[in-house]
């Protein structure tokens, strides 16, 4: 069906609520771009799933994110300027 081939995995990933899922393998080198910023990571494939895409800790790193989980916003270097999601 022309989906992508998925590097295997044996870590489990943990939720905030204690809950373990499975992962159903890592999709290599795949790209992100966000307000004119791109990064390529190794990222983790779950389903079914209740949302688009998590970005976690690698993407955060890989982009120089700082997340505000209180105000929903993050902040991150791009050209000399800081850019801000909502």
């Amino acid at each position: 069906m022309g989906s992508p081939q998925l590097a295997p995995i044996t870590q489990n990933l943990e939720a905030f609520n204690i809950t373990i899922s499975e992962p159903l393998g890592i999709l290599p080198k795949f790209s992100i771009t966000l307000e004119g910023k791109t990064v390529c990571i190794d990222l983790m494939v779950r389903g079914p799933l209740d949302f688009n895409l998590l970005l976690g800790r690698d993407y955060v790193y890989a982009m120089k994110v700082v997340v505000s989980t209180l105000f929903r916003v993050m902040y991150f270097p791009h050209n000399g300027n800081i850019v801000t999601i909502n």
